[in-house]
């Protein structure tokens, strides 16, 4: 039985703090002053563009003010994935991303699709957007 992962039984509660405080999830995040737990994102939401690490969430977030788009890593490059908006919304996007990342407008991809993929919890399921966009 472990007990690391999940408490299975009265013994694995009485074991204590088997991880010192520390439980790898994958989770990016920051305590506020106060002591406050803010996700920033995950491990797994990278790109490496000519050696330059970007994280992923950071890139939504940016170009949300411009509509709704998903970023990946494919190819090298980061793309925005597009479900809705205008080709003003996504030109504009593309702009912004650009600038505020300080990198090469090619480094950049726009693909527009129907539907996203998403997971049995709703979420985005970012590896299968990843394999459809490679066919």
């Amino acid at each position: 039985m472990s007990c690391l992962v999940t408490a299975e039984s009265r013994a694995c509660l009485a074991r204590g703090d088997d991880l010192k405080g520390r439980l790898d999830t994958g989770d990016i995040g920051h305590l506020d002053r106060d002591g406050y737990l803010y996700i920033n994102g995950r491990m797994s939401r990278f790109a490496k563009v000519h050696s330059v690490r970007i994280n992923l969430d950071d890139v939504e977030q940016i170009v949300s003010r411009h509509g709704n788009a998903v970023a990946i890593e494919h190819g090298g490059s980061i793309c925005l994935v597009i479900k809705d908006g205008t080709s003003e919304q996504a030109k504009l996007m593309a702009e912004t991303a650009s600038r505020e990342l300080d990198i090469h407008p090619d480094d950049l991809k726009l693909r527009r699709v129907d539907k996203l993929p998403l997971l049995s919890s709703g979420k985005i399921d970012y590896q299968e957007l990843n394999r459809r966009l490679a066919s």
